[in-house]
């Protein structure tokens, strides 16, 4: 991300999100390695000490806001917790 990202308002410009789609992208779902030893499959997710297993991401979704590493949310909202 840099400077140009972000538009007049403040948000991040449709570009930025659409860069941000495709990095989602890449992230959901699996990855196949073929290397000279073997194969092997990546597969993005969590793993939830609470409930002692790990979760696949199935769905990421971008937002046309910016929250701060200090809030943790955008704009002060609450985040939802995806595991309740």
């Amino acid at each position: 991300m840099s400077t140009s990202d972000v538009s007049g308002d403040g948000a991040p410009t449709a570009g930025y999100i659409t860069r941000l789609d495709t990095l989602a992208g890449n992230i959901v779902g699996t990855s196949v390695v073929v290397g000279a030893g073997g194969t092997t499959t990546f597969i993005g997710g969590v793993w939830s000490k609470k409930f002692a297993g790990f979760f696949p991401y199935t769905l990421l979704a971008s937002t046309p806001f910016f929250a701060t590493q200090r809030r943790r949310s955008a704009y002060g909202r609450p985040n939802v917790n995806p595991f309740a």
